[in-house]
């Protein structure tokens, strides 16, 4: 059965026809051929014909196994409220492809949005010549076990045959810096969260989405800046050049239109965060005020986090937000405690995805080193 439904998958890919394309060749629909590529159904004997005339290919070349010309693959997924970024690789650490598509937080995006971007990714990378070992998808909101349990679920109902596990998008931080076994493990993206990781379970402080979180993600700080510029207009604050940033990335004042800055939504609003770090290096006031609120509420979180449990004394730091690390390094050291190493990661987070996916998929041992190597050549070139 897994060898029919990979070859029609493999014979479709190679006449570059899509599902509904070869649907309405065959007569039946896109869904009747997705369902025969994911293993839940066989096509009859007359479909199996008619596909070998199709494919141009023998009814023997169909149900035999090709499995000694298809690679082995892994897929990784880093899943965030503004992104999420897939991963194809072998091994070796060779990219194959990479792609990266809307947000996965079912907390941001709700979770039938989650699944479907998920199943676009998923497909879309599953669609080359490689035999898949096993997919780990670290996703933010699945801390959560109500979401972790739903859309693996979901997952597993779409992809029966597959191999894969889902846990918190913080797990792909936790892993992106080899040699680790303990540490605070931070994300300061459109969102925030830290985790105390003792080498074997995860401790949250924090992470509780934008309506309670404090401070520290790119939606503080954007909303911060939009804040500000809203009370220049009223006459609250005196002028700052960060109103001048604001209002030209919205194009008109802000105060008679903050219905539809409520219509563009979170992301939108953590998309002013870089303003706030230009404005300061050049000088302002009101922004360094805007990023030492962020980064002593963050400070906050990694003291507490150390002090409570055991995760040694190393601060991992990833997220959209780590642009600035310089900046973001400077004030935390001021209130993180001394003995603290704050380290941001050389790869990005999809990286510590990829390795926990070879942890759980992989061989029992690999070329670390050439896996690096081949990471860092090609993860720039493998966008589709």
């Amino acid at each position: 059965m897994n060898i029919i439904c990979e070859n029609i998958r493999l014979y479709r890919k190679q006449l570059g026809l899509t599902q509904t394309e070869l649907a309405e060749k065959l007569y039946v629909t896109s869904q009747t051929i997705s369902k025969w590529e994911k293993g839940i159904s066989l096509p009859t004997l007359d479909n199996i014909i008619a596909l070998s005339e199709i494919f141009s290919t023998s009814i023997d070349n169909l149900v035999k196994s090709h499995s000694a010309k298809i690679s082995s693959g892994y897929i990784a997924i880093d899943g965030g409220g503004t992104k999420t970024e897939f991963l194809l690789f072998t091994e070796t650490g060779d990219i194959k492809k990479r792609l990266v598509l809307e947000g996965t937080n079912p907390n941001v995006v709700g979770m039938k949005k989650a699944l479907s971007t998920l199943k676009i990714g998923i497909d879309m990378l599953k669609s080359s010549h490689f035999e898949i070992v096993g997919i780990f998808l670290g996703i933010a909101g699945c801390a959560a076990k109500s979401n972790n349990q739903e859309l693996s679920a979901l997952l597993k109902a779409e992809y029966p045959r597959d191999k894969f596990l889902i846990e918190s998008d913080i797990t792909n931080v936790v892993h992106s810096a080899r040699g680790i076994k303990k540490c605070v493990a931070s994300i300061c993206g459109t969102g925030i969260a830290t985790f105390a990781y003792d080498g074997k379970n995860l401790t949250k402080f924090g992470g509780w989405g934008y309506l309670f979180d404090y401070s520290g993600s790119g939606f503080d700080i954007g909303r911060d800046a939009i804040r500000y510029a809203l009370e220049y207009e009223t006459g609250l604050k005196p002028y700052s050049i960060l109103y001048d940033k604001v209002k030209k990335k919205h194009g008109e004042k802000i105060d008679t239109s903050v219905a539809d800055i409520y219509k563009k939504g979170n992301d939108y609003i953590a998309s002013f965060a870089p303003l706030v770090f230009e404005a300061y290096r050049e000088g302002d006031t009101v922004s360094e005020k805007i990023i030492r609120k962020s980064t002593d509420h963050l400070a906050e979180l990694i003291n507490l986090a150390s002090e409570k449990c055991d995760c040694g004394n190393t601060c991992i730091i990833s997220g959209g937000l780590t642009k600035a690390k310089d900046i973001l390094e400077k004030f935390l050291k001021e209130n993180i405690k001394k003995d603290i190493i704050i380290i941001f990661p050389e790869f990005p987070q999809v990286y510590g995805a990829a390795l926990k996916c070879m942890s759980l998929f992989g061989p029992t041992e690999y070329d670390e080193d050439l896996f690096d190597k081949n990471f860092k050549e090609k993860y720039p070139e493998r966008m589709i």
